[in-house]
């Protein structure tokens, strides 16, 4: 039974402390972060004797050498998931488009539909923007509707009018997360929101032993600073921002 509680308790800390990077991690912009630790580490790499006899060891510093190329990676991967996305839905709807527009010219010649012409579906240049897309998908919606029997024959027999909702939903989709920089896959986003408050917290522990290790020196003590990562996070916010905590 006590064999549970410790368990049990090693797996709430552990939780606890996983919430608690990620609460510090959340806000923080991954590239400037990681470039303040890789300066971090080179005042490591400089001045290792004297933050060694003071507290930051070895292994911190693998910790922090660690940390900066898990938020490289998560970062990076981040991003290529998000352009896949994006390039895999606007591919899609450029063929649907594509088959519309080669569609309709027979459907129509075929069968008069009140109030469609051949011209509705060329209007406008949508390229590879994804409000543009969605706008043109929006306006030949009601004529796809009223096209849709005779279009089949050239979906393969699905309904265009689905086929478009679908990759209309998709383009939302990729739209929202264009809107949202932080927003991505839950597991991914939490590993790297993690990634970061653990790369955070070891910058500020090396900028704390700096203060006892060199205090009385100003011009040193000045270099343990975070300028990379409050000038990432003004230019991330569009203006300054406090610092959380007040830790240097």
């Amino acid at each position: 039974m006590a064999g549970c509680r410790t368990s049990q308790g090693a797996i709430t800390t552990m939780s606890s402390t996983k919430e608690r990077l990620v609460l510090k991690g959340r806000w923080e912009p991954a590239a400037g972060l990681a470039q303040q630790g890789e300066y971090s580490l080179g005042l490591w790499d400089e001045l290792r004797k004297d933050l060694f006899a003071n507290g930051f060891t070895e292994e911190k510093a693998d910790e922090l050498r660690d940390a900066v190329r898990q938020v490289r990676n998560a970062a990076g991967t981040e991003r290529w998931e998000k352009r896949r996305d994006v390039a895999l839905a606007v591919s899609g709807s450029k063929a649907l488009i594509f088959r519309l527009r080669r569609a309709a010219p027979m459907v129509l010649r075929d069968r008069e539909v009140a109030g469609v012409t051949t011209a509705d579906f060329f209007a406008g240049q949508v390229e590879r923007s994804v409000p543009r897309i969605i706008d043109y998908l929006d306006r030949v919606r009601p004529l796809v509707k009223r096209m849709e029997a005779g279009l089949r024959p050239y979906f393969r027999g699905e309904s265009a009018v689905l086929l478009l909702d679908a990759v209309r939903a998709s383009l939302e989709s990729v739209k929202a997360q264009q809107e949202s920089p932080g927003a991505g896959p839950e597991d991914s986003s939490s590993a790297l929101e993690e990634a970061k408050g653990q790369l955070l917290g070891l910058v500020e522990d090396l900028n704390r032993v700096a203060a006892i290790a060199f205090h009385g020196r100003a011009d040193v003590i000045g270099r343990f600073n975070k300028d990379l990562l409050l000038r990432a996070r003004r230019s991330k916010s569009g203006r300054a921002e406090p610092e959380p905590g007040g830790a240097r």
